[in-house]
């Protein structure tokens, strides 16, 4: 079962800054270290923010529990994001 939460504002002013570990660097160098963490670590739970990670994510057979997106990338919009639940 999905679920659609929305964001309140101050919610919004809260979530500003960062939580959890940034994981920095190229597409293959990311993608080839969270897989690597996942399998290592094996976290209960993955988190994505952002519409082009989350795609991307799931596009390399990563499912994230909770998945973050506005369909905006770089603060411009895009097309809604059909991701699998």
């Amino acid at each position: 079962m999905a679920f659609m939460y929305v964001l309140t504002p101050e919610l919004r002013i809260k979530l500003k800054e960062p939580l959890g570990m940034l994981i920095q660097g190229s597409f293959n160098e990311t993608t080839a270290r969270i897989k690597s963490m996942i399998a290592h670590e094996k976290p209960p739970a993955i988190i994505s923010v952002g519409d082009t990670v989350s795609k991307n994510l799931v596009e390399n057979g990563v499912l994230p529990k909770l998945a973050i997106v506005d369909n905006r990338v770089m603060r411009k919009k895009t097309r809604s994001l059909s991701l699998p639940v």
